[in-house]
């Protein structure tokens, strides 16, 4: 058994958690901390149980939790104890009503009556059995006379695991929803009572989540095959630019050669026009003479009348 101190005030906002206050007693009843949480009740009256967050608590030993009940006077008489340890002390300090429990103080005796140093000890002593006791049980009054024992139960769920969807939902309708919000409903309280049910959600989003990673890994591996298919066609396009380039370069240069031949058989054909025109401008007779101009004959190879220099017909060979 463990005996805490808050550092701070705490108030509850749900049912199963325990509004405390700086400088009281609490002890564990489970004695287990669960995500920052852990069920106590207050020393002084059992019937306040329920789950504080450890950051506002300070552990105590129990001779510091006994010393510190003695200072401030906080016990519980037999007649209003809500568990048997404190059932089994007789009488309790009157100062009970300093905290405005005022049938506590008149249930206890005659005003006037000193407190017994060994019923306080009693006391004490019965505190330090119901720190001992594993599971402590709130004890009531049955209808027949004798006492009827409740066990305490643990809630089923941490009381803050949801603390932002309670919050949301009970918000709902003064704010707007967000996109996110509305794609997924309204809160369920189902959910948030009923750990198996969240359970499914939870395993219903992982499923949507790996279909989700299946989808967009099969995306991601048809982009990446298209990629490489376009860098193959890139590929493929720069050899066919370098080829298509050196044949344009080669074409450049047989066109520049048989430019420069042309130019040269052109040059040639110049020559050969000029060393004949002179010949040819000796056969002419000029037309202010009256005459008209006689062709002298030329002999051929045997001997016989040969044929004009202006009617030969045969192909000239030019030199190259």
């Amino acid at each position: 058994m463990k005996y805490f101190i808050p550092a701070h005030d705490f108030r509850a906002e749900e049912d199963v958690e325990l509004s405390v206050h700086k400088g009281e007693v609490l002890c564990s009843t489970e004695g287990v901390a669960q995500d920052g949480w852990i069920k106590l009740e207050v020393a002084t009256d059992a019937r306040r149980r329920g789950f504080v967050p450890t950051s506002y608590l300070r552990e105590l030993t129990a001779t510091e939790a006994m010393e510190l009940l003695e200072t401030t006077g906080e016990h519980h008489d037999g007649g209003t104890a809500p568990s048997a340890a404190f059932a089994s002390s007789p009488v309790d300090t009157p100062r009970r009503g300093a905290r405005g429990d005022t049938s506590t103080a008149a249930a206890a005796g005659p005003k006037g009556t000193p407190s017994s140093t060994s019923l306080d000890v009693g006391n004490r002593s019965a505190v330090v059995q119901r720190t001992q006791s594993p599971s402590p049980r709130a004890a009531s009054r049955s209808p027949n006379g004798g006492l009827s024992t409740a066990a305490a139960t643990a809630p089923t769920n941490s009381p803050r695991m949801h603390d932002s969807k309670a919050t949301m939902a009970g918000t709902a309708g003064s704010h707007p929803l967000t996109p996110a919000q509305q794609a997924t409903g309204p809160i369920s309280r189902h959910l948030l009572e009923n750990p198996s049910a969240a359970v499914d959600a939870f395993m219903k989003n992982e499923v949507y989540f790996k279909q989700l990673m299946q989808r967009r890994a099969s995306a991601l591996a048809h982009m990446q095959s298209g990629i490489e298919e376009a860098m193959t066609e890139v590929a493929a396009c720069k050899d066919r630019n370098t080829v298509l380039t050196r044949k344009l370069r080669d074409l450049d240069e047989v066109v520049e050669r048989e430019r420069e031949r042309w130019v040269h058989r052109v040059e040639e054909e110049k020559a050969h026009v000029s060393r004949i025109a002179p010949y040819n401008s000796a056969m002419t007779v000029p037309a202010s003479s009256g005459t008209t101009p006689v062709r002298s004959p030329i002999s051929g190879r045997h001997g016989g009348p040969g044929r004009s220099v202006l009617e030969d017909n045969s192909p000239r060979q030019l030199r190259a």
